[in-house]
Parts: structure tokens; C-alpha cells; sequence
């Protein structure tokens, strides 16, 4: 059976045509030196984000990034806002053990999580988080202030940046004090593409420098990321078609009473249901992957970013279909569903 996964954050309309004709253009050079594109993607990232040159660097995996930072500064208590996925969970683990620090991961769902107990001298924000996509939380809010007055080193991953209406949010802080990563693989359909970038106060971007600039990447991954960004009516483009899709979906969940879909503001929907105990097992068996977590209140919901339309049509039906004979039931038999924790699958 064939699997539909719909776990990818990718642009499900892919890059623009203006990139896909750069390439084209660009792939006879795939043998030359490819320092020039990296300066003009460089120095067209500077102009484009108001910071100096020196401020950039360009790496090819967050596992790499994590690495050359944990060489660099001590640390010894990393946070994560909760949830968290199975994904991130994994990658640092693995940096952990390949640097052999003993250094704790902490996950919390309040401030108090964070400012009590054991000290954390790192926070990694996913923006906000990488569970629910780009809706800044107030907890993100108080956690970036907390962690800026105790001296805490902040990361902030920009991977969904592009996805929002408003890109207001990071204006309020400083690079001197934030360090931002950002990837260009979802939101310009650069799928598979590994080229990262990260933009910081002086210090820190010199020290991770010779760290992360060991294995450049290749002429057609700067040219593509530099005709993407320059290529200012894909992103309307892009947010347009998302808005139909978005509105398509929440419209046809509201076939299912007991279906509720939130918007994050970004491409990612939240679909929560009292009946979704076990929904991914379910839906896994219909040949459909999904992310699934739980939310305060022990409910199961589905991390859902948008497909196109036909896709997007076919999980919503196969939803509706699950969920309907639920709500046929009597009330009394028809109570919310609480999941168990233990039986939740994350799909990474």
C-alpha cells in the first residue's frame, strides 16, 4: 500500500518558475568554484535583513550547528517549549552523545518550568515552536524576555518565518542578543535542499565560523536560495493559494460537530477531536502518516500542513468518515475520548 505522508512542512506548490529556470541555467556550472554565488547570496541576505556581512554564515545541517555551538560555549541545560517532537528529540540526542557533555534537555510548558530547578544556559525556540508552526504564544513571549534578563543564550529557528501574513515579530529583538537560524527548504519548495543560515551578534557568528563553513554547499543551492528570495510576488503567490486551502479545509470540517480546526497563522492547521483516540494508528492504516500530539488536557490533535487541494480534500474526507460514526452514537456513549499518553505514535 502506498503511503501518503502529510508530515512534511515543505511548500506544497513548490518553488517559483523563476527558480526552476535559474537552475536550469546554473546547472552547467555545476563544476565551477562556487564562492561567487555564496558572496551574492550573502551579501543579498545583508541588504535584505539590514545587518552586516559578518553577521552571516551559511551551514548545511542543524546537527552541525548544534555541534559547533556546544563546542564553543558551555552549556549545560538546553530548553524546549513542550511539546516537543520526536525529530528534535533525536538530533540532539545524537549531538549530545557525539560531543560527550553530560548536558540536560529540558522541556517545559510554563515559565516556571524553565526559571526553577536546574538552570538552563540555552533556549531553542523553533518559532515558535515546532509543533504548532508560527503562532508566537505569550509563554514564547515571557520565556524570550526571562531568558534576555537572566543571560540565558537564545536560538530562534525562522524556519516558518515566510508562512506568516505578518513578519512584525522579530523586529523586537536584538541580533546581538538572539541568534537566528533560518532554512530555506520549506517555504521556497526547496525540498531535500541543505543550506541553513545564521545570523547573530559578531561574536558569536566569528567563533561558530570555522565550524560550520567546512563543507560548502553546492552553485546551484546559492543560486536557487538567491532567486528565490529575490522573487517578491512568490511569497503573495504562495500565501494566496494557503488562504483557499486553509479556508477549504475549515469549511468542510464543519461537516463534523465535534472537529475543531486551529489556525496558527502559518500554513500548519491544528485538528483536535474528542474521538481521535489513537487517530494516527487509524489514519495509518487508511495509508495516511500524520504528526499527532497531545495537548494540556491530554487530548490527542493532528499537526496538519497544508497539501493542495486534492490532497488536501481526500484527508479531510477520510477525517469525516472517522469521526462521523462517533457522532451518531447516543450521547452518553459519545464522551470525550481521553488519550493515553503511552499510546500516542510521533511521527517524525
Amino acid at each position: 500500500m502506498k503511503m501518503l505522508d502529510l508530515t512534511s512542512n515543505s511548500n506544497p506548490f513548490g518553488p517559483s518558475k523563476r527558480v526552476r529556470n535559474a537552475l536550469r541555467k546554473a546547472i552547467k556550472k555545476i563544476n565551477k568554484d562556487s564562492s561567487r554565488e555564496k558572496d551574492l547570496l550573502i551579501k543579498y541576505m545583508a541588504m535584505k535583513c539590514g545587518v552586516e556581512v559578518k553577521r552571516i554564515v551559511f551551514f548545511s545541517s542543524l546537527p552541525l550547528f548544534l555541534k559547533a555551538f556546544f563546542s564553543e560555549y558551555s552549556v549545560r541545560s538546553v530548553g524546549l517549549v513542550a511539546p516537543v517532537s520526536k525529530r528534535l528529540k533525536n538530533i540532539l540526542e545524537r549531538v549530545i552523545a557525539s560531543s560527550k557533555k553530560e548536558i540536560l534537555v529540558k522541556a517545559g510548558s510554563s515559565l516556571d518550568d524553565f526559571s526553577s530547578g536546574e538552570p538552563i544556559d540555552l533556549l531553542f525556540l523553533i518559532y515558535p515552536h515546532d509543533v504548532v508552526g508560527a503562532k508566537t504564544s505569550l509563554l514564547s513571549r515571557k520565556l524570550l524576555d526571562w531568558a534576555l534578563s537572566e543571560g540565558v543564550k537564545i536560538i530562534i529557528d525562522e524556519t516558518f518565518l515566510e508562512f506568516l501574513e505578518s513578519q512584525e515579530i522579530r523586529r523586537e529583538y536584538k541580533l546581538g542578543e538572539v541568534t537566528l537560524v533560518k532554512s530555506f527548504s520549506e517555504f521556497y519548495g526547496l525540498s531535500g535542499l541543505d543550506l541553513f543560515c545564521v545570523c547573530g551578534g559578531e561574536e558569536i557568528v566569528e567563533r561558530l565560523r570555522p565550524h560550520l563553513e567546512v563543507a560548502d554547499a553546492s552553485i546551484l543551492a546559492y543560486c536557487a536560495v538567491r532567486t528565490a528570495l529575490k522573487d517578491k510576488k512568490f511569497r503573495d503567490r504562495t500565501l494566496s493559494l494557503l488562504r483557499e486551502e486553509k479556508k477549504y479545509v475549515i469549511d468542510k470540517s464543519k461537516k463534523a460537530k465535534t472537529l475543531i480546526v486551529e489556525d496558527t497563522g502559518s500554513h500548519i492547521l491544528l485538528i483536535k477531536s474528542p474521538h481521535f483516540a489513537k487517530i494516527d494508528e487509524i489514519l495509518r492504516r487508511k495509508g495516511i502518516l500524520v504528526d499527532t500530539y497531545l495537548d494540556q488536557e491530554n487530548v490527542s490533535y493532528i499537526r496538519f500542513p497544508l497539501k493542495k487541494r486534492r490532497t488536501n480534500a481526500l484527508f479531510i474526507k477520510t477525517l469525516l468518515a472517522i469521526v462521523e460514526p462517533f457522532e451518531k452514537l447516543p450521547k452518553k456513549d459519545s464522551e470525550p475520548v481521553r488519550v493515553d499518553p503511552s499510546a500516542t505514535h510521533f511521527v517524525p
